[in-house]
């Protein structure tokens, strides 16, 4: 496990925020603005260089939770995009009410998802849980 992938599964999700912002900026994904202002969340904002390629990624898991596929043939990173970001409750992509809708497809996506990668999807999820507790784990 990489010292990234530690630090989001403690409650000191705010110490992965740098290594993660530089890993999307070295790849072209984001421009960060370099502007640090006092502002309580100023220094989270990043330019997004692509956002056709970010609605186009929505979209994608939007249709694979709402349409139900058969899970077995949604591609591995569709499936651990919209597993996850149910998981993690992306109110992007599906709202409460479509969560509640489509709870048939969602489960069944997870179920493939912990066939392939057993005790990820819990271990997020208890993650993301535990980090609300303590301000999403953005304090210091």
């Amino acid at each position: 496990m990489t010292d990234t992938t530690t630090r989001l599964k403690e409650n000191k999700a705010h110490t992965a925020e740098d290594p993660v912002r530089d890993q999307l900026a070295a790849a072209g994904a984001i421009t960060d603005p370099g502007k640090r202002t006092l502002r309580p969340f100023a220094s989270h904002q990043v330019i997004v260089n692509d956002p056709q390629e970010v609605l186009a990624l929505q979209s994608t898991v939007r249709t694979v939770l709402v349409t139900a596929p058969d899970p077995a043939a949604v591609p591995v990173d569709v499936l651990a995009m919209a597993v996850l970001a149910v998981e993690c409750e992306v109110t992007t992509v599906l709202s409460s009410k479509e969560r509640r809708e489509h709870k048939h497809a969602r489960k069944a996506l997870a179920e493939r998802f912990d066939e392939l990668v057993p005790g990820l999807r819990a271990a997020l999820r208890d993650s993301f849980l535990a980090s609300r507790g303590v301000g999403g784990g953005w304090g210091k």
